[in-house]
C-alpha cells in the first residue's frame, strides 16, 4: 500500500483590518440579519440526466422498444455496474418483470411506478439467493444478481409483481427469480445456461430498466457474439 502524505498547512497571520474585512464579506462581521430571499440549493436539479448513447446499436437491438426512448448506459460487458438512487427521493416501486427471447439475445425488463430505480448488477458464484446472497440460487451455471436499492415490490405485504419466478427457453437465459423484497431493497437473480455478457438499457418512457444477455460460448471469431458495441 502506498501512503499518501499531505503537507501540513499553517494559517497565515493577517492584519486585523484585513481579517475584519474578510469576516464582513463572509458573515457580515456581527450582523445577524439574513436576507429573506435567499434560495438554498436553488440551482440543484432533482436528478442527474441519464447519458444517452446508441453507438453500435442496429434495428434488431431495440426489439420492441422505441429508439428515441432508449438510453444505453452500459454496452456488452461482464463487469459490475451500478447507478445510485436519487437521494431522499420516495421509494421506487417495482411493478412488473418480463423475460423474452429476442433476435440474437434474451431480454429481461423491469418496470417501475412513477420513476426508475437505482441498480447494482454483478455476476455471482454459488448460492446468490436471499437478501444476503447466501441462500440457494437458480442452479444455473452462470448467475447475474441485480439489486434495486430504495425500492419495494410489495404493497403492505402484497406482492406487486405477479410472476416472481420465470422460466425462459431462451438461447442464453433460463430462469429469472426474485430472491428478496425486504428493507427497501429488491433483489433478482438471472440465470444463464453458459458463459455470457450483458448490457443495460434505461427506457425513459415507461420507467424501464432492461438487461439483455447474449452468449459468449460461440465461435470466438463471430463478431456478432464476441465483439462489444
Amino acid at each position: 500500500m502506498f501512503k499518501k502524505t499531505t503537507p501540513e498547512l499553517r494559517p497565515a497571520m493577517l492584519p486585523a483590518g484585513i481579517l475584519c474585512g474578510l469576516l464582513i464579506a463572509l458573515v457580515g462581521c456581527g450582523n445577524d440579519e439574513t436576507p429573506d430571499d435567499v434560495e438554498y440549493g436553488g440551482t440543484l436539479t432533482p436528478e442527474p440526466p441519464r447519458e444517452v448513447s446508441h453507438a453500435g446499436m442496429g434495428e434488431a437491438d431495440y426489439g420492441d422498444l422505441e429508439p428515441a426512448d432508449v438510453g444505453l448506459n452500459i454496452p456488452w460487458a461482464q463487469n459490475p455496474i451500478s447507478r445510485d438512487p436519487i437521494p431522499d427521493a420516495p421509494l421506487a416501486r417495482l411493478t412488473e418483470v418480463t423475460a423474452s427471447p429476442m433476435e440474437g439475445f434474451d431480454r429481461v425488463s423491469f418496470t417501475f411506478e412513477s420513476r426508475t430505480a437505482g441498480y447494482e448488477l454483478r455476476l455471482v458464484e454459488d448460492g446468490g439467493g436471499g437478501c444476503d446472497g447466501a441462500e440457494p440460487g437458480t442452479d444455473a451455471p452462470v448467475q447475474l444478481a441485480i439489486e434495486f436499492p430504495r425500492t419495494v415490490s410489495n404493497d403492505g405485504g402484497t406482492p406487486l409483481v405477479a410472476e416472481r419466478d420465470l422460466a425462459l427457453d431462451g438461447a442464453t437465459l433460463v430462469r429469472v427469480v426474485q430472491t428478496c423484497d425486504d428493507g427497501d431493497r429488491v433483489r433478482w437473480l438471472l440465470g444463464a445456461s453458459g458463459e455470457m455478457e450483458y448490457r443495460l438499457l434505461e427506457v425513459r418512457m415507461g420507467n424501464l430498466v432492461v438487461v439483455d444477455f447474449r452468449s459468449t460460448s460461440e465461435d470466438p471469431t463471430d463478431p456478432e457474439v464476441t465483439e462489444p458495441n
